[in-house]
């Protein structure tokens, strides 16, 4: 079968199981991972326990012969199902596997309606980003796929999801559009034309994708990651499951969080799959088109009431919300600031500055009484010269509570220089230094839970 014509009778088959209550069809499937024997097409439900349970195998040929109908059978006899399909461009023959004989197309109750193993859903994004690739560069693809999924949430919003396999590249991109003013998304349409066979993959691959799931950020930037040279405005996993687990250490039973330099929303996402804590989220991020992904990621993992802005959060003319319980800085080290580039901080007057500095000034104002700033720093910050007043400032409003040395290849490929994480406390009034603090020394990444867990028992007065 010349390959379109296959494709084709493919897209047909699948549209017509989905119909028929199949959620997962998968490809050129195996029979074993060492076999040459593979089927075309097998349709799947997904039981109680998130595994997929094989219920129909399919082959696509060009006519109905007894060859084909031997061969199907053979399949059926390396593939366990109940049902085996024959199809061709333009028939479809049913039959039951115990027997052979001819059925008519069956119906199927499946568990679940879309994937949710997350392995199976992060598998099934990497295939499509790897089918995409020959037509986008790589950090197009990853902009199409995120587009798509944001298209599938406005359409359950709008009650149309069932319209999602009618799809044609016209009306998908009016769906862009939509989704774009109806979300107060800023951002160009990624709307290079693809081929018709490979749209119907596309939708194909997220008709078995939730419209919305909290794991997609994850994912998301995961996958970004890995394709495109764009590192800074990430934070690596590690660092985000640092971050998160500090957080968890401070037991607020309700926070509002103010993030600077909220990039893609690695840290975003970590602390809003806390979401029974949180009680208000704002980020600040200076890159626009990275600021209005990061509002994307969060909508298609279904957290659309947090507000990310675009913005240089040390102007001071871009409002920033006050009394906050929480204020997360992971900054551009080594980033300095002209003397009079910004207007009223104290850091800035008479010589120039960091960045780092001036995040840190800004959020000890912005914090309420006994609020937290939790913060990357790279080591110079804690014991040179240039930082001696910066210092000065922070243990005139703050208390240090911690003091977490990370090793060098933390931000490898970024950087790798000495970096730490500290944890500050806004001073109560007539609030003065503690005796003691938290330090710990990581010098693998694996030690980050056990720095956690050793801060977390120095809070509650444990021995350590």
């Amino acid at each position: 079968m010349v390959e379109k014509s296959e494709m084709e009778a493919k897209i047909k088959v699948v549209q017509a199981l989905k119909k028929q209550g199949i959620p997962v069809v998968k490809e050129e499937v195996r029979s074993s991972p060492t076999s040459n024997t593979r089927a075309d097409l097998i349709g799947y439900t997904i039981d109680e326990n998130d595994e997929l349970s094989s219920q129909v195998v399919v082959e696509i040929k060009d006519d109905i012969t007894k060859e084909a109908q031997k061969q199907l059978m053979n399949l059926t006899e390396a593939i366990a199902a109940p049902y085996a399909l024959l199809a061709t461009p333009d028939k479809q023959i049913w039959f039951k596997t115990d027997t052979f004989l001819s059925t008519e197309p069956p119906t199927f109750n499946s568990y679940q309606k879309y994937l949710s193993s997350e392995k199976l859903k992060k598998d099934t994004l990497w295939k499509l980003m790897d089918q995409l690739r020959g037509e986008f560069q790589p950090e197009k693809v990853w902009l199409y796929i995120i587009q798509g999924l944001l298209v599938r949430s406005y359409m359950e919003e709008k009650s149309i999801l069932n319209k999602w396999d009618e799809l044609n590249e016209g009306s998908y991109l009016d769906l862009i559009n939509e989704a774009y003013k109806f979300y107060q998304i800023d951002l160009d349409l990624e709307k290079a034309p693809v081929t018709e066979s490979l749209f119907e993959r596309f939708k194909w691959a997220l008709s078995e994708m939730a419209p919305k799931d909290s794991s997609y950020a994850n994912f998301m930037i995961d996958l970004s990651e890995k394709i495109s040279k764009d590192i800074e405005h990430r934070t690596v996993s590690s660092v985000k499951d640092l971050f998160v687990g500090l957080v968890n250490t401070l037991n607020h039973s309700s926070y509002s969080v103010v993030e600077m330099c909220a990039g893609y929303g690695s840290i975003t996402h970590g602390l809003m799959q806390q979401k029974a804590k949180i009680a208000s989220y704002f980020g600040m991020e200076l890159n626009w088109d990275v600021a209005e992904y990061h509002k994307i990621l969060m909508i298609i993992s279904g957290y659309p009431d947090i507000q990310v802005q675009q913005g240089d959060v040390l102007d001071r003319n871009n409002q920033l919300p006050n009394q906050q319980d929480l204020v997360i800085i992971d900054p551009p080290l080594g980033l300095r600031v002209p003397q009079g580039r910004y207007d009223g901080y104290e850091l800035l007057k008479n010589k120039n500055s960091q960045a780092l500095d001036l995040m840190l000034e800004r959020a000890s104002e912005i914090l309420k009484s006994g609020g937290h700033v939790i913060c990357f720093v790279n080591e110079s910050f804690l014991y040179q010269g240039t930082s001696q007043q910066s210092r000065e400032l922070l243990a005139d409003r703050m208390i240090i509570e911690s003091i977490i040395s990370l090793p060098t290849h933390t931000l490898k490929p970024l950087t790798s220089i000495k970096t730490s994480v500290l944890v500050l406390r806004k001073k109560e009034k007539g609030e003065t230094e503690p005796k003691e603090l938290f330090v710990a020394d990581c010098e693998t990444i694996d030690e980050f839970p056990e720095a956690v867990k050793g801060f977390e028992k120095w809070k509650k007065g444990e021995t350590l």
